[in-house]
């Protein structure tokens, strides 16, 4: 091939071209250390190289065997006790370390030649740098020798201290004895005087040592209380001896106020259920050595439970009577209000009649005597309801508990009622057993029977029904009175047996009543130890539910 060129024709021939397969011998041809500014070749031949550690920089140079194209060989290099990576230096032939540490190295080099064609086998040196002489084998053996003989002398003159210590000890061991001795002879006699002063005191006296661990206990006058088995408790920690959580909290809380500032405490708690309830009062005070020092605990705790019975009647009795005289009063209101009405309509009627009595046609007459007549006995039946609330409330009214055949007396009611609920178009109906038997007072529950088929009957509307039913369950009887009347909200509803609020409401044929019969159902009931509650949805209906003792046992340990 021709090539025109600056100086002329060049030509070659392609085929004389081939890649150079040699492989080429890498050898290390240099090394040289420096040492305080100078520098000096070490020969590269010997087995290994030793360096000082003032020797604080060397460089190796070396060489690829092969000069076809020699700037294009390439080495890599590796120094183990560094790094076992290869790292690569290009066509560069040295390479230069400074301030490497004592040890042991070995620097290893490959090379390729101009075409890439490496040589796997590599080229090494060892390199030896020797460690100052305060680091050297020689020197650490020296400093272990000397650990070891000052641990020794530290030894000797440790075991002489103990021996003078311990002969001081002893002296003072024989002085303390002595003093604790005498001192144990007077908290003794002052221990004897504490106990005759507590076998004088009518309290229950337990003693804690600083731990709060119970070890005494003191009954001098060998009153019954709660504690009747000290040993449940005496020689275990106060929070383990079942008091609790409140007085032992409140315990942990006086015993580190003490720990701080010796003072006396006290608090009033109590043990047992509510029905076998014990209140104390426990004054707490330190416990305290010749010295002065906090040696324990010492609780005087009194039964004050007579006492806080009666506070806690007081504080009832209070809340009762001011509820009672709200009650009191808004019921004197509603009553004032329902009487008003009444008697100014006979005031009304009456007056008329006095002063046109001579102009009134005779039945003009009748009719005012007949409004004179409904107004009275709406007073009457107001005064009479009224009245037996008040027996109820004082406890005055006969009260005769008994066996009865409630079948019988809801059967006389519903029979009662029937013209009444016929004349409305009303279905009156009663699904009971023959002889279904209650225990209560017969008459008590007569009037709740007749007020509550009442009210049914007078708040349905004619084509609807009233059913009564009554069914034993367990150890009571319930008595259900079921309409499909006008029904209630749930706002009514808790508006029902209250003497505190007015809720009355006229009947689905304009009839009337006294707001009071709801109030001496809740009453008797009560009294009966029933119960009455009552479910109803607004046009479609009232449920009322009332359950009695089904026997006497029963009723005996009813606490409704």
């Amino acid at each position: 091939m021709f090539f025109g060129g600056i100086d002329g024709l060049v030509s070659f021939y392609p085929d004389s071209l081939a890649e150079n397969k040699y492989i080429p011998p890498v050898r290390i041809t240099s090394f040289e250390k420096e040492r305080e500014g100078l520098r000096k070749k070490i020969n590269v031949y010997s087995d290994k190289i030793i360096l000082s550690h003032k020797d604080y920089a060397f460089s190796i140079e070396f060489s690829s065997l092969d000069y076809t194209y020699p700037e294009r060989n390439r080495f890599v290099y590796r120094m183990e006790g560094i790094s076992d990576r290869w790292i690569e230096l290009g066509n560069r032939r040295n390479v230069h370390f400074t301030n490497l540490p004592s040890g042991n190295y070995t620097f290893k080099v490959k090379g390729s030649n101009n075409d890439g064609i490496w040589n796997e086998q590599e080229t090494s040196i060892k390199i030896q740098i020797n460690p100052p002489l305060w680091k050297s084998k020689y020197a650490i053996i020296f400093y272990i020798i000397l650990v070891n003989l000052l641990i020794l002398m530290i030894i000797k003159l440790r075991e002489k201290n103990l021996v003078r210590e311990k002969r001081i000890l002893e002296l003072r061991v024989k002085e303390r004895t002595a003093e604790i001795a005498y001192q144990k002879a007077k908290v003794e006699e002052s221990e004897e005087k504490l106990s005759s002063v507590i076998r004088s005191l009518d309290d229950l006296v337990f003693v804690l040592d600083g731990n709060g661990v119970f070890r005494e206990f003191y009954n001098p006058g060998k009153r019954e209380t709660h504690y009747r088995h000290p040993d449940l408790y005496i020689d275990k920690y106060f929070g383990d001896a079942g008091l609790p959580e409140s007085v032992t909290a409140q315990l942990s809380i006086i015993f580190n106020e003490i720990k701080k500032a010796d003072d006396v405490s006290d608090f009033d708690y109590y043990l047992g259920p509510e029905e076998d309830r014990y209140w104390y009062n426990a004054k707490v005070s330190p416990k305290l050595n010749k010295k002065g020092e906090l040696t324990g605990f010492v609780i005087v705790s009194r039964d004050i439970s007579e006492r806080k019975h009666a506070e806690q009647l007081m504080v009832q009795q209070k809340e009762d009577l001011k509820a009672l005289n709200a009650t009191k009063d808004k019921f004197f209101s509603i009553l004032a209000h329902d009487l008003k009405n009444p008697f100014a309509h006979l005031f009304s009627i009456s007056e008329t009649i006095i002063r046109s009595y001579k102009e009134l046609e005779e039945e003009e007459k009748i009719l005012a005597l007949e409004n004179i007549h409904k107004a009275a006995r709406f007073i009457y039946g107001l005064m009479e309801n009224l009245l037996t609330w008040a027996n109820v409330q004082r406890g005055t009214l006969e009260f005769t508990p008994e066996i009865f055949n409630l079948s019988h007396i809801i059967r006389m009611n519903v029979n009662l009622f029937r013209m009444p609920a016929e004349s409305k178009g009303i279905h009156l109906n009663a699904n009971i057993e023959e002889s279904l038997m209650a225990f209560g007072d017969k008459e008590m529950i007569n009037t709740v029977i007749r007020n509550l088929i009442n009210n049914a009957v007078k708040f349905t509307s004619g084509g609807g029904s009233v059913n009564v039913e009554a069914e034993i369950k367990g150890n009571i009887v319930e008595i259900r009175i079921k309409d499909s009347g006008i029904g209630m909200t749930e706002e009514d509803i808790h508006k029902l047996f209250r003497i505190d609020v007015k809720f009355k409401s006229k009947g689905t044929a304009g009839e009337t009543g006294t707001g009071l019969g709801l109030v001496l159902c809740r009453e008797f009931v009560g009294k009966n130890r029933g119960t009455i509650r009552c479910e109803s949805k607004l046009n479609e209906g009232t449920i009322f539910y009332v359950t009695i003792p089904a026997g006497k046992e029963v009723w005996e340990h009813s606490n409704v």
